[in-house]
Protein backbone atom coordinates (compact mmCIF):
# COMPACT_ATOMS: atom_id res chain seq x y z
CA UNK A 1 0.00 0.00 0.00
CA UNK A 2 1.10 3.55 -0.48
CA UNK A 3 3.42 3.33 -3.89
CA UNK A 4 2.71 5.14 -6.77
CA UNK A 5 3.51 2.34 -9.32
CA UNK A 6 1.80 -0.84 -10.28
CA UNK A 7 -1.07 -1.57 -12.25
CA UNK A 8 -4.21 -3.11 -12.17
CA UNK A 9 -5.24 -6.57 -11.35
CA UNK A 10 -9.01 -7.78 -10.75
CA UNK A 11 -9.81 -8.51 -7.52
CA UNK A 12 -13.27 -10.16 -8.44
CA UNK A 13 -16.29 -10.21 -10.29
CA UNK A 14 -19.86 -9.94 -9.77
CA UNK A 15 -23.68 -10.24 -11.81
CA UNK A 16 -24.27 -6.63 -10.90
CA UNK A 17 -22.73 -3.28 -10.57
CA UNK A 18 -24.39 -2.50 -7.25
CA UNK A 19 -22.54 -5.14 -5.76
CA UNK A 20 -18.74 -4.52 -7.40
CA UNK A 21 -19.81 -0.85 -6.13
CA UNK A 22 -20.40 -2.37 -2.51
CA UNK A 23 -17.06 -3.97 -2.36
CA UNK A 24 -15.64 -0.81 -3.97
CA UNK A 25 -16.79 1.15 -0.86
CA UNK A 26 -15.72 -1.54 1.48
CA UNK A 27 -12.41 -1.49 0.11
CA UNK A 28 -12.21 2.35 -0.09
CA UNK A 29 -12.96 2.69 3.71
CA UNK A 30 -10.21 0.65 4.75
CA UNK A 31 -7.64 2.85 2.63
CA UNK A 32 -7.43 0.53 -0.56
CA UNK A 33 -8.29 2.17 -4.39
CA UNK A 34 -10.60 0.55 -6.37
CA UNK A 35 -12.32 0.86 -9.65
CA UNK A 36 -15.13 -0.83 -11.18
CA UNK A 37 -15.55 -1.90 -14.98
CA UNK A 38 -18.17 -3.77 -16.60
CA UNK A 39 -18.12 -6.10 -19.68
CA UNK A 40 -20.98 -5.33 -22.15
CA UNK A 41 -22.58 -7.70 -24.39
CA UNK A 42 -23.54 -6.32 -27.96
CA UNK A 43 -25.02 -9.84 -28.79
CA UNK A 44 -27.11 -9.40 -25.90
CA UNK A 45 -27.54 -5.35 -25.18
CA UNK A 46 -26.42 -5.89 -21.63
CA UNK A 47 -23.76 -5.40 -19.30
CA UNK A 48 -22.63 -9.11 -18.49
CA UNK A 49 -20.81 -8.69 -15.57
CA UNK A 50 -18.84 -5.60 -13.27
CA UNK A 51 -15.05 -6.09 -12.38
CA UNK A 52 -13.57 -4.53 -8.82
CA UNK A 53 -10.17 -3.80 -9.76
CA UNK A 54 -7.21 -2.62 -7.66
CA UNK A 55 -3.33 -2.29 -7.80
CA UNK A 56 -1.33 -4.73 -7.94
CA UNK A 57 0.54 -3.54 -4.58
CA UNK A 58 -2.68 -3.81 -2.91
CA UNK A 59 -3.97 -7.38 -3.89
CA UNK A 60 -3.20 -9.65 -0.97
CA UNK A 61 -4.66 -6.86 2.01
CA UNK A 62 -7.78 -6.66 -0.49
CA UNK A 63 -8.15 -10.17 -0.49
CA UNK A 64 -7.66 -10.56 3.28
CA UNK A 65 -10.38 -7.91 3.77
CA UNK A 66 -13.05 -9.39 1.05
CA UNK A 67 -12.38 -12.40 2.89
CA UNK A 68 -13.29 -11.24 6.49
CA UNK A 69 -9.70 -11.66 7.93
Amino acid sequence: MGQDTGHTVVLSEYPSIMEAEMVKGMLETNGIEAMVTEQYNPIRGAYDYSKVLVMDYDLEEAKKLLEGE
